[in-house]
């Protein structure tokens, strides 16, 4: 059996259901849930696609070919192979995510006004880090993220190596995520510029702003035609 049965495709409506779910989803697993940034993303889309019955794909360094929810029997067993082995970096070299339209690679003055719930901003050379944004006011963008431990938290290697413990895999004691939280992108001051929580000027670096690539995910629909369908 499937981790779950896909029968329908990413349309607007759903689209727009899944923005509404992270509006919601994403602030109440702040302060609870340990994670690292692109694990707290998967996390997201998945449970949503799973609730839904709406495909998933997600390709990286140790499966280049990618994990279909198909293959695995449960979308626990499924999020144990995607999670341990999908890093930021992964969603841009796969394809997994595409730029929203008209948003431009480090451009916040461009870009940030453009953000809807469920987008991703990923930053940094070559997509080193995810957040996921909630919601959006005029002048701000909200935002959850998962992160890695401090240093001083982590295990050792010797620890790790000694134990078997894989620093990667959320059932790890040795897993390297840190408690999710909730940050802001804020426009202020003359002239206008946008800065990240703490006053910092980060989507200036090599920040975008992407959302999955549903219409790519929507290839593996039962009898889905792409040339009949449109998603924004």
């Amino acid at each position: 059996m499937p981790a779950w049965t896909v029968k329908n495709a990413w349309t607007p409506s759903t689209i727009q259901s899944y923005r509404n779910y992270a509006k919601t989803n994403g602030p109440r697993r702040a302060g609870n849930l340990r994670s690292t940034c692109e694990d707290l993303s998967i996390r997201m889309v998945v449970d949503f696609a799973e609730q839904n019955n709406l495909p998933v794909f997600f390709g990286n360094n140790a499966n280049s070919q990618g994990l279909d929810p198909a293959k695995f029997n449960s979308k626990a067993a499924y999020l144990d192979a995607v999670l341990p082995s999908t890093g930021a970096s992964d969603l841009l070299d796969y394809n997994t995510v595409v730029m929203v339209k008209g948003a431009q690679k480090g451009n916040a003055n461009v870009s940030l006004p453009l953000a809807k719930p469920g987008d991703l901003i990923i930053l940094y050379q070559g997509g080193g880090h995810v957040q996921v944004v909630t919601s959006v006011t005029p002048g701000t963008v909200n935002i959850v993220q998962g992160n890695f431990r401090p240093s001083s938290q982590r295990c050792g290697r010797i620890d790790r190596v000694w134990n078997g413990q894989n620093q990667n895999d959320p059932a790890s004691r040795c897993y390297i995520g840190e408690i999710v939280a909730q940050k802001a992108y804020t426009r202020s001051g003359t002239p206008p510029k946008w800065t990240f929580t703490g006053g910092r000027d980060e989507f200036s670096k090599e920040g975008r702003l992407c959302i999955w690539d549903f219409d790519g995910w929507n290839d593996f629909v039962p009898n889905y035609n792409r040339a009949k369908a449109t998603t924004p």
